[in-house]
């Protein structure tokens, strides 16, 4: 608990009333679900009946409140009032369904362990996302999109354009009841899994509640369905797939299991691509089924045309925003958007899980980091109750529908050890091997239930150590869930990134309108900024220095800016510096260095500046008289960080002269100065007050440059002058302080609502 530190005691009572908002709304949005559910039962899958069906309707209905989102989206109808219209269409005959079985319904309230661990669970559910893929794609693309009640026809981001059904998804919830319901819906996913578990565990003949807590204890699911990541919708439509596709092996004659296995796997592909393993796996097993009963064309364009059905608005949309319905994949056949290559294309394949060796070794080290370790891309470790279940797999393996199961996992793992290097790229495989392990538990459990039940309980306290566990080192949910901290320095806290930041997006904000967009110079996001970004990897040239080896001129760079829409730059210098120790593509080509100080001495024109976040707006025409260079982001970042990197590492003498050289070199830039004079303390602290005081002369004056300054006149016995500096910085420091609280506030209220 400790871990989930700098709790600040502070309540938060807007967002204390968003949640239970939000927890009301679940009432709202239940009603129509059922109401939607009852159409298209009736309608489409009459010839469905028991709990299996009511599973599959529910997974369309949910699909269709995606591809309803989808449709507003793209008109720039994303509103509050016509995303609630779909819930409200479904809710009076959802009320009147509930409303006729409430006298059969019978609700008994039995103490149960497993409720420790959902309260795990819902902890997550309470807090803002914080996994970067999270504030960078997932719920910022929701977040985005109801900013703008559309869905843009390019992003910023390399994933972007890629389909987005769940993030569509969450973009309807936020419509609805900002980011808290979104969070809080997030959990749809490990609910309709829970609830397949269930149906497979009544039809099977094995315990609902061991499977219920194999799945729940497991620290990968957690992290999968609760950390904002969209794979836990995955893992469940694939799954939910490869039932269907069970049903037709237990019932050939009805068709409507393949058909519907084909769209649960082409929405599945809707949500991210790694669905091709999926769709490879249940296509071997069909092409068995095929050949056993003789039936080689058999409905196979019928289940190609649900399999593309789900996916083609997201595909079609993507071939005519990027020239390639893939994209940014399969460029080298397809193409792919002006920029954009087939080296970019393999750096983002290695950014996000491209096998960097394909040897019997690097198989085996695959495993092993993602079954045995942390590091498998999650930060959450695989459940140990699938290790410790096999002694008893044999008893299974006489099981038909086991052995069903194991060929997916089969195929499915095979295909993801050979393209993937992330234990979430194989979460629907993962989830199937949990399915199989619940079935193995429960024969052991009621066979050998002595031992059984003595390993299996110590399994499931060491699987649920290792939830917690994973949220004490990566999440921290709880202060921020029980709200006694704020968020949004959470936010700070995880990312790095000062305070002032914010107070930077606020300025943005005041000074621009909802469609100007930003350039956020070596910052891969820019979550709660109500503007869209371009935002920077470590795998690819920041936007900035492209566009500017694209241009000859300064005039032509301002240009391009205008052409992309960005009226603003920003600027977090420490988060720019960190970013090109990763990034060494922080190279000015095309333009001359000449011509782009000349870009920032006549088009910037500062906006904003705090200790560490600067705003600069870009102008069409030159500034009459250009003020003195105090920063030149994207040129400075490389000379910085070899200055920090050899301080850091208590080579004094070598950041210092670094510093000499630097502003030798640039003796016009204020920055450097002050890089100077802070590694200067230890070697020369006379050229420390006068390399402070050159920045000083050049019109930078922040915090450590002040401290600086008065410590060098106390150096110099000049007492009353050494405390005009030290009150400037205190100064300062109260100015700062007013304005991060004020942006604070300003960000807290607005995500909540």
């Amino acid at each position: 608990m400790l871990k989930d530190s700098q709790w600040d005691f502070s309540l938060f009572p807007v967002l204390g009333h968003q949640k239970l908002d939000a927890i009301l709304s679940l009432v709202f949005i239940g009603f129509g679900l059922l109401g939607w559910m009852g159409w298209i039962r009736r309608t489409l899958l009459s010839a469905l009946d028991g709990t299996s069906g009511s599973l599959a309707v529910l997974a369309i209905t949910v699909s269709f409140f995606s591809f309803y989102c989808f449709s507003l989206g793209v008109n720039q109808l994303l509103t509050h009032s016509l995303v609630e219209l779909f819930f409200l269409v479904g809710f009076f005959p959802g009320f009147l369904k509930v409303w006729e079985i409430r006298k059969s319904f019978q609700l008994k309230l039995t103490w149960e362990p497993l409720g420790l661990v959902l309260l795990v669970w819902a902890f997550e559910y309470l807090s803002p996302p914080i996994i970067w893929d999270s504030v960078l794609d997932h719920f910022r693309f929701a977040e985005e999109v109801v900013r703008l009640h559309q869905i843009p026809f390019h992003w910023t981001n390399h994933t972007g354009d890629m389909p987005k059904f769940a993030e569509t998804l969450l973009a309807g919830f936020w419509a609805m009841g900002g980011e808290t319901l979104a969070k809080l819906l997030s959990g749809l996913a490990a609910s309709l899994t829970a609830y397949l578990f269930w149906v497979i565990a009544k039809e099977k003949g094995f315990s609902n509640r061991v499977g219920q807590w194999v799945f729940w204890t497991c620290p990968l699911f957690l992290a999968l369905f609760a950390w904002g990541y969209v794979e836990g919708f995955l893992a469940f439509y694939e799954t939910l797939a490869l039932y269907c596709l069970w049903k037709f092996y237990e019932k050939p004659k009805v068709k409507v299991w393949v058909y519907l296995c084909a769209f649960f796997l082409g929405v599945a592909f809707s949500i991210k691509y790694t669905a091709v393993l999926a769709i490879i796996a249940c296509d071997v097993l069909l092409i068995y089924h095929n050949f056993k009963h003789k039936s080689w064309r058999a409905r196979f364009w019928s289940f190609a045309f649900f399999l593309v059905l789900p996916m083609a608005p997201w595909v079609f949309r993507n071939g005519l925003a990027n020239g390639n319905p893939l994209y940014p994949l399969v460029t080298h056949w397809l193409g792919g958007p002006p920029g954009y290559n087939a080296h970019m294309e393999s750096s983002l394949l290695e950014d996000t899980g491209k096998p960097a060796e394909l040897s019997v070794i690097g198989w085996l080290s695959l495993l092993w980091n993602n079954f045995f370790t942390l590091n498998n891309g999650v930060g959450a470790a695989w459940t140990p109750l699938v290790l410790m279940s096999l002694p008893w797999w044999g008893k299974v393996l006489k099981d038909r529908f086991a052995v069903f199961l194991l060929t997916f996992s089969a195929v499915f793992l095979t295909g993801w050890i050979l393209f993937c290097t992330s234990l979430r790229h194989a979460s629907g495989g993962v989830l199937v091997l949990v399915l199989i392990t619940a079935m193995v538990w429960d024969k052991a459990l009621k066979t050998d239930s002595q031992w059984a039940k003595v390993i299996f309980g110590f399994g499931c306290v060491l699987s649920l150590w290792l939830c917690v566990s994973a949220q004490l080192t990566t999440t921290a949910p709880y202060a921020s869930s029980l709200g006694l901290e704020d968020p949004l320095k959470r936010l700070g806290r995880n990312y790095g990134f000062n305070l002032d930041t914010y107070a930077a997006y606020r300025d943005i904000e005041n000074n621009s309108g909802p469609y100007d967009k930003v350039v956020a110079l070596g910052v891969f996001q820019t979550y709660t900024l109500q503007r869209t970004s371009f935002v920077d990897f470590y795998w690819k040239k920041p936007i900035l220095l492209s566009w500017a080896s694209d241009c000859k001129t300064a005039e032509e760079l301002a240009a391009r800016f205008k052409k992309e829409g960005a009226l603003f730059v920003l600027y977090q210098r420490e988060e720019a510096i960190h970013s090109f120790g990763r990034n060494k593509n922080y190279k000015l080509e095309g333009m001359t260095e000449k011509e782009y100080l000349r870009f920032w001495n006549y088009f910037m024109e500062p906006l904003a500046e705090y200790e560490n976040t600067f705003v600069y707006r870009v102008r069409q025409t030159p500034l009459d008289k250009p003020p003195v260079l105090q920063e030149v982001p994207g040129l400075q970042e490389p000379g910085f960080y070899e200055i920090q990197k050899s301080d850091f590492k208590g080579d004094k003498e070598k950041a210092y002269q670094l510093a000499v050289d630097w502003t030798a070199k640039y003796p016009f830039i204020a920055e450097g100065w002050r890089q100077r004079a802070q590694v200067a303390g230890n070697i020369s602290p006379e050229d420390a007050f006068l390399s402070a005081n050159r920045a000083n002369q050049l019109g930078l004056q922040d915090i450590s440059l002040c401290r600086i300054l008065s410590l060098g006149y106390l150096n110099q016995n000049q007492q009353k002058k050494a405390e005009i500096w030290d009150n400037l910085a205190l100064y300062r420091e109260t100015v700062e302080s007013a304005k991060v609280e004020g942006a604070l506030g300003f960000y807290r209220n607005g995500k909540s609502n």
